[in-house]
């Protein structure tokens, strides 16, 4: 098996050595700017560059590509691949583009390819367990209505906004961007989404979109959700609570830290979170496994943002 990279984003890096430590060497890399290109793939040790897509299709040798370029384009590079019959593994979100996934998603369920989106919170064993206990006690009696809360403060200066080719300027939202992983755990924990009220506020008026958003989620299963997310507040925390006949259970994370209560399994670091997503989509490859293709949930992320921030396409 051969492995390209689309994008030379700081995020790459982790994936470079997490193949790297499954045992395989990225064979070429992909990216807008050929200077950079040049000095990312001679820093890295990696055999070509390119920025031109045909010259991915064209390497029949390569099966396998990571996409981790800019958020936005995320859909124009992967359908590409797939039509050309390589398995892709897509950084998160899945695209910023609501109509692009449509397409994107009935491509995929049409090919017999590989295609995973990065979702490595659903590989830490706080999290599994926590879905475990919520299924096992909380969610069987469909009658009684319960209660979650999830407060998502990631704060961010005008230069994060002004980098990667202003895509963060136009696209980005709280939940779009750094949001979109805790957003697909409550998919993950509570079923799918049924409907979405919201008010939205902006106080960096260079962004395009708003960034404190407040809304009220129902799912199935009788969950409502609470929700207050914001890249304003000059804090970086998280708090999620779940309640439901007088029993809370509940965890945050404050910068690195994070502690879950009345749980007592330990946890795993990012990179190795990042370790078995990648493991995963090798394995799938290997076996001409589809039965993790996780796009559809990757696009109930990427719709509940968008509804929660009162975006309409």
């Amino acid at each position: 098996m051969k492995i390209g990279l689309c994008g030379t984003s700081n995020i790459s890096k982790t994936y470079l050595k997490c193949f790297k430590k499954l045992g395989y060497e990225i064979e070429i890399v992909f990216g807008s700017d050929l200077k950079r290109l040049s000095n990312f793939a001679k820093s890295h040790k990696i055999k070509y560059f390119t920025n031109d897509l045909n010259e991915l299709i064209s390497k029949k040798e390569v099966d396998c590509y990571i996409i981790v370029n800019d958020p936005s384009k995320h859909i124009d590079v992967a359908e590409i691949l797939v039509k050309a019959n390589k398995h892709v593994l897509i950084e998160k979100p899945l695209d910023i583009s609501v109509d692009k996934i449509k397409k994107f998603c009935e491509l995929a369920k049409n090919k017999n390819k590989v295609v995973h989106v990065v979702n490595q919170n659903r590989f830490d064993p706080q999290f599994i367990r926590l879905k475990s206990r919520i299924d096992d006690h909380f969610l069987k009696n469909k009658d009684i209505t319960k209660y979650a809360y999830l407060r998502m403060f990631f704060y961010r200066n005008n230069d994060y906004f002004n980098s990667s080719n202003q895509w963060k300027k136009n696209y980005s939202c709280p939940l779009i961007n750094q949001g979109i992983h805790y957003l697909d755990l409550m998919n993950w924990f509570f079923g799918n989404f049924l409907d979405v009220k919201s008010f939205t506020q902006k106080d960096n008026i260079n962004l395009k979109l708003n960034d404190n958003i407040i809304g009220l989620v129902k799912f199935e299963n009788n969950v409502l959700l609470n929700i207050f997310s914001s890249t304003s507040i000059k804090r970086n925390d998280i708090k999620f609570e779940f309640i439901s006949g007088g029993k809370i259970l509940k965890f945050e994370k404050n910068n690195s830290f994070l502690r879950i209560k009345n749980l007592f399994s330990s946890t795993k670091s990012q990179f190795n979170l990042f370790l078995d997503q990648c493991k995963l989509f090798v394995d799938s490859v290997k076996n001409n496994d589809l039965t993790h293709n996780n796009v559809f949930q990757a696009f109930n992320a990427v719709k509940l943002a968008k509804k929660l921030n009162n975006i309409i396409e």
